[in-house]
């Protein structure tokens, strides 16, 4: 595993109009590491995601990826390091777990290209890396939370 973080956040803060809901945020985390992220309703863990994928932006603090301020990367570039698939409570479409991972590949797309075998190789991979490969023909909305 490698010893240089791949992401850090350093010192992060952010408040919304009526409330703070991160402060002085500190972590960092390395390439092959999985994580969870828990707490309360309210507590700001979506808000750090949104933070993290420059959809919001942070009132102190800092975010770096791969040694670069996330200032300096483009939405695209971000999407090429982080995928993000928000909690949702009615999917609209029955896709399945394998065809949800198989999204964070679009990054890697032309426009109106279609994932290739290397595309659902590397999804199946990743399922397997964190022992879910019995899901992949799972759909993903039948998942419990």
């Amino acid at each position: 595993m490698e010893l240089n973080p791949i992401l850090t956040v350093s010192d992060l803060s952010f408040s919304y109009p009526t409330r703070k809901v991160l402060n002085n945020i500190n972590f960092s985390l390395r390439k092959g590491e999985v994580v969870s992220l828990l707490g309360p309703n309210g507590c700001g863990k979506s808000t750090l995601i949104r933070l993290m994928l420059r959809l919001l932006r942070p009132h102190g603090g800092e975010i770096w990826l791969n040694n670069r301020s996330i200032e300096r990367y483009s939405h695209r570039e971000i999407a090429s390091h982080i995928a993000y698939i928000p909690q949702y409570h009615n999917v609209p479409f029955n896709y399945t777990v394998l065809e949800m991972v198989m999204m964070g590949r679009v990054s890697k797309l032309g426009f109106f290209a279609a994932p290739s075998h290397s595309d659902r190789t590397i999804a199946r991979e990743a399922l397997e890396r964190i022992g879910i490969e019995s899901l992949s023909d799972r759909p993903f909305g039948q998942l419990s939370g």
